[in-house]
C-alpha cells in the first residue's frame, strides 16, 4: 500500500504531500501516514478473542454522579461577570487575543488571586522567567513558581514532582512534544499538544489556563479543534483607541457565555470598569438631537447615547452617515417615520453617531431609541421619557426586544422609561410625549426680532 499524506487540520488525504490543503485552505498541514500492513504469518483473531481482550466498563447513573461543582472565588467584579461562578476546579480555560492585548497581564492578575490558596506554576516559552517575574513585580502582585520551557514532557514531569494545583501554559503555539513531527506552532503540534494537555489535566484534576494567539482574521490561531477541547474559551479585545479592553466568553461549560467584562488600562494593570453607566450619563446632555437607549453587547446591557444631526443636503443624493449602528436599519426607521408620522427627510443629510466606540449593529432593540432621536432632531422637540428601547416593525408597531428584562434592570434609577405594554403603535407613542424646547433655545431669536422692530420704529420716527 502506498504512503498517504493526511492534513492534520481537516484529515484530508492525498498521495502527494501538498503545501496547501484543498479542503481547509491551510498551509503546511500535511504529514506522512504510513499504515502498517498485516503480515500473513499473523494468526487471525476471532470475535470472541477480541471481546475478551477489551475492558468491559461499568455504567453509572445520574444519582451516583451527584457531585457538587466547586469554584475558586474571584475578587475582580468584571472577571466574575464573565465567569459568573468563578474559576471551576479541574476546569481548562483558553485565553486568546491579539498581540499587545495584555493577555499576560490579565493572566498575571488571575494567577495572583490563585496563589493565596493554591500551589501555582507558570510555564512560559515565549518569555524568559526573568521577564515574567519582573512583570509580577511591576504590577505589585504575588509571584508564583515560574519555568522557562515549552516541552510538554518536561512540564508533565515537573507537575508530577511538585504537585501543582493551578497551571498556566504560555502559550499553546510555542509548546511542543517530541512524539509529533514538525516545529512548534504547526497545526499537527498544536493539535497533539492540546490533546495531551487536556487528557493530563483532566486525569490529574488540575485547573489550567492556556494562552492562545489570534490570526489576522481575528480567530483563535490554528485548528478550531482546540476550542472544542477546552471547557471555556475567553477572548480579550480592545476598542479603536485601545483605551478599554473587553473580555468575552465564546464558550463556557460551567455557566452562561452571554456577558462582557470591561477593563481599563492603567499605569500598572487592567482595572475593572464598574461605572460605565455613570460615565455615559456624565457626558450626556438632554437635547433635541440626543437620546438615551439600552443596547445589548454579548448579553450585557449597556446604556447608549445616540446623537443625530439633520441638515439640508447640498448633494443630489442625501447622505446617510451612521457610526455604531446598522445603516440599513436606519434607512428602514426613516421610511417608517415618513410613512406613519408624515415627517419628510427628503433632501436632508442624516448623521447618526454612538459615542464611546460602541457598536450595536446587530441589536434591533435600539430601534425605538434611534426613531426617537430622529423624530426629536427633525421636529426640534424633546421627550419626557429618559431611556428608550424596543423593536419597530414595518407596520409601525413597537414590540419587546430580546433581553427586555435585562434592559429594564439597566434603567434602574431613572424616573421615566419606556413601557412597551401600553405603547404598541408608533403613532400613539410619539403623540403627546414631546414638549417644545426650553426658552433657552428660543429666547435669542425673540430678542433679535424685537431689536429689529425697535430699530424700524426709531427710523420711522426720525423720518416723520
Amino acid at each position: 500500500m502506498a504512503t498517504m499524506y493526511v492534513c492534520s487540520n481537516c484529515w484530508n488525504s492525498s498521495l502527494l504531500k501538498l503545501w496547501k490543503c484543498s479542503n481547509c485552505q491551510e498551509f503546511g498541514t500535511f504529514v506522512k501516514q504510513a499504515p502498517k500492513l498485516a503480515s500473513n504469518k499473523q494468526k487471525k483473531t476471532t470475535t470472541e478473542q477480541i471481546i475478551w481482550a477489551w475492558e468491559v466498563l461499568d455504567a453509572k447513573n445520574l444519582e451516583e454522579l451527584k457531585l457538587e461543582e466547586e469554584f475558586y472565588p474571584l475578587e475582580d467584579k468584571e472577571l466574575l461577570r464573565v465567569m459568573q461562578n468563578g474559576i471551576s476546579v479541574w476546569g481548562i480555560y483558553l485565553l486568546a487575543g491579539n498581540p499587545g492585548a495584555w493577555k499576560s497581564t490579565l493572566m498575571a492578575q488571575i494567577t495572583s488571586y490563585m496563589t493565596k490558596n493554591l500551589k501555582v506554576a507558570y510555564f512560559s516559552w515565549e518569555e524568559h522567567e526573568a521577564q515574567v517575574y519582573h512583570r509580577f513585580k511591576r504590577l505589585g502582585l504575588k509571584s508564583c513558581d515560574i519555568y522557562h520551557t515549552g516541552n510538554i514532557e518536561d512540564i508533565f514531569a515537573t507537575i508530577d514532582a511538585k504537585w501543582y494545583e493551578f497551571v498556566v501554559i504560555d502559550s499553546i503555539q510555542t509548546a511542543y512534544t517530541v512524539t509529533c513531527e514538525g516545529s512548534a506552532g504547526k497545526s499537527a503540534q498544536v493539535t497533539a499538544v492540546a490533546e495531551m494537555l487536556t487528557q493530563y489535566f483532566k486525569t490529574k484534576k488540575i485547573t489550567a489556563f492556556i494562552i492562545g494567539h489570534y490570526t489576522k482574521g481575528g480567530d483563535v490561531a490554528w485548528p478550531k479543534y482546540l476550542e472544542h477541547l477546552v471547557d471555556a474559551s475567553l477572548q480579550l479585545d480592545w476598542d479603536k483607541y485601545q483605551m478599554y479592553k473587553f473580555l468575552r466568553a465564546s464558550k463556557n461549560r460551567f455557566s452562561q457565555n452571554d456577558s462582557v467584562g470591561i477593563f481599563e488600562m492603567t499605569e500598572k494593570w487592567l482595572q475593572a470598569v464598574t461605572d460605565m453607566k455613570e460615565r455615559v450619563l456624565k457626558s450626556f446632555t438632554k437635547r433635541a438631537w440626543n437620546v438615551l437607549g439600552v443596547g445589548i453587547d454579548e448579553g450585557r446591557p449597556c446604556l447608549v447615547n445616540i446623537e443625530v444631526l439633520i441638515t439640508k443636503s447640498a448633494y443630489k443624493f442625501p447622505q446617510r452617515n451612521v457610526i455604531g449602528y446598522d445603516k440599513d436599519r436606519v434607512d428602514l426607521i426613516v421610511a417608517i417615520l415618513q410613512k406613519y408620522l408624515g415627517i419628510s427627510f427628503e433632501e436632508k443629510d442624516i448623521f447618526l453617531n454612538i459615542p464611546w466606540e460602541q457598536s450595536f449593529k446587530k441589536d434591533n432593540g435600539l430601534d425605538l431609541a434611534v426613531a426617537a432621536a430622529l423624530y426629536s432632531a427633525a421636529t426640534w422637540k424633546i421627550f419626557d421619557e429618559q431611556v428608550f428601547f424596543g423593536e419597530i416593525t414595518l407596520m409601525g408597531k413597537i414590540r419587546k426586544p430580546t433581553f427586555a428584562n435585562r434592559r429594564m434592570q439597566e434603567c434602574e434609577g431613572f424616573e421615566q422609561t419606556t413601557n412597551m405594554d401600553n405603547k404598541n403603535d408608533i403613532t400613539d407613542f410619539f403623540k403627546g410625549k414631546t414638549q417644545e424646547l426650553s426658552n433657552m433655545f428660543q429666547q435669542p431669536k425673540k430678542q433679535y426680532s424685537k431689536s429689529i422692530e425697535n430699530e424700524n420704529e426709531d427710523y420711522e420716527l426720525e423720518i416723520d
